[in-house]
């Protein structure tokens, strides 16, 4: 490999379910190295940096680490779903208030919360403190205008999305689109 120019990284001991050491969470990494005899090379994976090739040099047989191995992790897991359930808990409490008030912006304000607004927005689109997310996209987009979502969990965040306008396409915008995209691929 460092013949060829690439990059040789050896990793710990991982699990099917972990983040692979150095490149995070990489699933079809991890399942083609569990599918790997001892010192066999696997085809190009692709990986969030890009293709690799993986082999494994020695493997574990599972076990239950005992708890001073994983206290620290167990700790933090329990902090993590304890807040994101009391977090959910008052943002039910906080959606409720938000739909049946007269201003949502002051309703959030007064919840101690920071109303922010965003232009018309497309699916997969990032939002303000957000970034991207399918679970957001996916109530936003099937509310009608004028709505108050309940609340929706991200990887970090809870979220209460009002939709305030929608601009839906119509079979002509429908149509127009799909001849010049008919347009395109033929050109291409």
């Amino acid at each position: 490999a460092r013949e060829a120019g690439l990059m040789v990284t050896t990793t710990d001991f991982f699990g099917r379910e972990d983040p692979v050491p150095g490149l995070g969470a990489a699933p079809q990494v991890a399942m083609a190295a569990f599918q790997l005899a001892d010192n066999q090379v696997s085809a190009p994976v692709s990986s969030p940096r890009g293709p690799v090739f993986v082999t494994v040099t020695d493997t574990r047989d599972p076990y239950v680490p005992m708890l001073d191995q994983v206290k620290d992790r167990v700790r933090d897991d329990l902090i993590r779903t304890r807040a994101t359930e009391l977090s959910r808990q008052r943002a039910t409490a906080i959606a409720a208030a938000l739909r049946s008030a007269p201003d949502f912006t002051a309703a959030a304000k007064a919840q101690g919360f920071e109303a922010k607004e965003t232009e018309l927005i497309a699916r997969a689109a990032p939002l303000p403190d957000i970034g991207v997310s399918p679970d957001v996209d996916k109530v936003v987009f099937a509310l009608p205008a004028g709505s108050v979502s309940a609340p929706i969990t991200t990887n970090d965040a809870t979220v209460i999305v009002r939709v305030v306008e929608r601009d839906d396409v119509t079979p002509e915008e429908l149509k127009q689109g799909k001849d010049a995209f008919r347009e395109q691929l033929l050109g291409e």
